[in-house]
This record gives C-alpha cells, sequence and structure tokens, in this order.
C-alpha cells in the first residue's frame, strides 16, 4: 500500500497505463497512443508517445510525431522533474507546478489539448 502523503508520485499514478485518444496541435489533430509504466524500483516513471497525422490542410504531408516521456524525483527541490526528448531531437524540460484557475490542482506547463483514454493499466 502506498502511502500518498509521503510519496512523490501522487499526483502522477493516475498515468499508468495505455491510452488512446486525440491530440491537437502545431501539426494538426492527429490519433496517437501513449504507454506509461515505472522503472528501476520506482524511481522513474517512462511515458512513450506516439501520434499519426493525416494529412490535412493544415500539414498536407501528415506526419508521424514520437516522443519518450521520463519523470524522475529531485528530492532536493522536492518536485517531479519531466524530461521530454522528442524524435526531432530536442529535449523538454519542466519542474510540476501548483496550476492556476485555468487547470486546478498541479500541472507541467505548457498545457498540451487533446483528449486521451486509458484502455489499460492501472486506477
Amino acid at each position: 500500500m502506498v502511502d500518498s502523503a509521503t510519496d512523490p508520485w501522487t499526483p502522477l499514478r493516475f498515468l499508468v497505463g495505455t491510452w488512446i485518444g486525440e491530440s491537437t496541435g502545431q501539426s494538426g489533430k492527429g490519433l496517437g497512443e501513449r504507454t506509461a509504466e515505472f522503472a528501476l524500483g520506482d524511481r522513474f516513471l517512462i511515458m512513450k508517445n506516439r501520434v499519426a497525422y493525416a494529412p490535412q490542410e493544415k500539414n498536407p504531408k501528415g506526419e508521424v510525431h514520437e516522443d519518450w516521456s521520463l519523470f524522475s524525483h529531485d528530492h532536493a527541490r522536492k518536485t517531479i522533474v519531466l524530461r521530454e526528448f522528442h524524435g526531432e531531437g530536442f529535449v523538454n524540460q519542466y519542474t510540476l507546478q501548483e496550476s492556476g484557475a485555468r487547470h486546478p490542482g498541479k500541472e507541467f506547463e505548457p498545457y498540451v489539448a487533446g483528449r486521451w483514454t486509458r484502455v489499460h493499466g492501472e486506477r
């Protein structure tokens, strides 16, 4: 049993599993799949993402976007750090922050638009 009062992963445990859904962004509208699982003795959370964008007005050639996200707990700062590794060759880094009125709770900025549904995993 995990003690949610002392577990730094409490805000992210809901991510574990397989998700399918829609994504909306600069590349247009796409369909994708994400998987998330803990690794290395539950010290890291790894999420793999793949979204296919069919040819559309906003993106006439279409494309496939892949990225891996690595979440880790920074003991010194007492927060979760997210590093995104993108197939295009760039890396983004974020820290978990208290969110504002737009999205109550906690979030990583920037907010990514889309709708995703869990198809398999923990609850």
